[in-house]
């Protein structure tokens, strides 16, 4: 029996239909779950090169850094040695004057801190000068009351501990703190 053309296109129907049947089936959710698999990876890939940038720019600054404090270090000891240097021949030039005693030895110290004044910087301050100024000045006093004025007042209007930190904007322990101070001072000075 010979096969007609449309017998053939029945068969490969029908052979398309068996193969169509069989295969299985892809489900919406599959897609899904490979859709979210995937943007996790790019996610991770992301995350990855952005922590390997960041880490390349935390170890340049890192170095960065230690270069800085190396040059400051070396620069530091050239300074020390500088200073050693000076002060050494400062000790020879008060050595080859002889022992000095009286005020003609102070003169001798004072004339020996000019030079070295004179050999530090041209533009450095009198320092002994003005400690003697600020000597001749007494410190002004700073007490623990005219320090927390406005906290003691409060505490002395009959507020709380708890209500003086609150509107003082501090921590209760603080407050009790200074509170305590203060007596301690008011005993101690009358």
């Amino acid at each position: 029996m010979a096969l007609q053309p449309w017998h053939y296109v029945v068969l490969i129907g029908a052979v398309a239909l068996v193969w169509a049947l069989a295969m299985p089936k892809a489900k919406k959710g599959d897609n899904k779950e490979a859709q979210t698999l995937h943007n996790m990876e790019t996610a991770l890939e992301v995350f990855m090169e952005n922590m390997e940038a960041d880490n390349r720019n935390l170890t340049e600054k890192v170095l960065k850094t230690q270069r800085e404090f190396m040059l400051l270090a070396q620069q530091r000891e050239e300074r020390i040695a500088e200073l050693e240097r000076k002060c050494a021949a400062l000790e020879v030039a008060l050595e080859h004057r002889g022992p000095l005693s009286g005020p003609a030895s102070s003169m001798a110290v004072s004339e020996g801190a000019e030079e070295w004044r004179a050999a530090e910087s041209n533009d450095a301050t009198d320092f002994e000068a003005d400690a003697r100024n600020n000597a001749s000045e007494p410190p002004a006093e700073i007490t623990i009351r005219s320090r927390y004025k406005e906290l003691l007042e409060l505490l002395e209007q009959g507020q709380s501990v708890e209500q003086t930190a609150r509107k003082l904007n501090m921590n209760k322990g603080e407050v009790e703190l200074i509170r305590q101070l203060a007596r301690r001072e008011e005993t101690a000075y009358g």
